[in-house]
């Protein structure tokens, strides 16, 4: 499994986390990529693992990602929608993924909104294109490709806003 993101959670969790996944690696259990900047942000978790299949993704923009949820088919095969995390507000977008469009990668934002540091734009690459990009392009720029493997999951933070924002890999095999 593949850990990449981009967060802008505070630091002592996110050495936590580092630290829990350094020692699962060195016992051969993950290999890890991991993207991380560091800000004070008390967010609540976003989680989805275990997919099979990314069927949508609904977003809600402003001045940056207020919100995303995502419908997605479970490796059991059940379809499964997840909660809408983060804020009430901004302009809600639907991406509908084609049967076989896969996710190749993951580009936006972060920077300041407000007195938080958040996610201010997503974009979603696919084998069949680009979806985006969402929020205003400001801040400093992040990009989790998919160097090898496939997209199982999403991990982040979330407030009244999208604080932080990652992408779970499993390898595939040849």
């Amino acid at each position: 499994m593949f850990i990449r993101g981009v967060s802008s959670c505070d630091e002592k969790i996110d050495v936590e986390w580092f630290e829990l996944l350094k020692m699962s690696k060195m016992l051969g259990k993950l290999d890890i990529e991991m993207k991380l900047f560091y800000d004070g942000c008390e967010g609540d978790e976003l989680s989805i693992e275990y997919l099979r299949r990314i069927t949508k993704i609904f977003i809600a923009d402003g001045d940056c990602i207020d919100s995303i949820k995502f419908t997605y088919d479970g490796v059991d095969g059940v379809n499964y929608v997840s909660p809408a995390y983060g804020g009430y507000g901004g302009t809600n977008h639907m991406i509908t993924f084609a049967e076989g469009e896969v996710i190749t990668r993951i580009t936006g934002t972060f920077g300041e909104h407000g007195q938080a540091m958040v996610i201010t734009s997503l974009s979603i690459d696919t084998n069949k294109g680009t979806h985006g990009p969402y929020g205003k392009n400001v801040g400093t720029g992040f990009s989790l490709p998919v160097t090898k493997g496939k997209f199982i999951g999403f991990y982040g933070t979330y407030g009244d806003y999208i604080q932080s924002f990652g992408a779970i890999l499993q390898p595939v095999s040849n």
